[in-house]
């Protein structure tokens, strides 16, 4: 994946459906939180791909978004390197541009010679190439809380 004009800027979006988790980690349910942290301190990511959901654990507790995954997306110990607001996408095969494409935010978490991995909108039931996958409305909720450093932890 190429991204195009990586601009970093503070998130200054509303957080709009935090989803609680309760007991294990395990149940992705959508419902509301009335009390949204807004800052990065504390916070936590884990991306449980048998789950098929992204957790954010901060002090207010633990948050489940359901989330999609490709067979590519790398296992292990990550941290946010990159918050990118509007990123447009670059299709590395054909070189055409699709602004909007990735959705509102990028996460990003892992550069290398494979390709450029992160978070992001988009499609939770297609296959990715290795990103993390959330529903637009996630993304839009999470943007708050995560920034550079944030780490996450990708598990089987």
């Amino acid at each position: 994946m190429k991204l195009l004009t990586p601009v970093l800027t503070p998130a200054l979006v509303g957080v709009l459906t935090m989803i609680p988790v309760l007991g294990a980690i395990s149940d992705p349910t959508p419902t509301a939180n009335p009390n949204p942290r807004t800052t990065s301190q504390g916070v936590r990511l884990i991306a449980d791909i048998s789950d098929r959901a992204l957790y954010v654990l901060d002090g207010g507790g633990q948050h489940g978004f359901p989330a999609g995954f490709g067979d590519t997306t790398p296992l292990g110990q990550f941290a946010i390197s990159s918050k990118i607001k509007d990123p447009l996408y670059e299709n590395p095969k054909t070189g055409a541009v699709f602004p909007g494409a990735l959705g509102p935010w990028f996460f990003g978490f892992k550069n290398s010679p494979e390709g450029y991995y992160g978070i992001h909108a988009g499609d939770i039931d297609a296959p990715s190439d290795g990103c993390i996958r959330l529903r637009e409305a996630d993304v839009m909720a999470i943007a708050p809380l995560i920034s550079p450093g944030t780490p996450i932890e990708i598990r089987p």
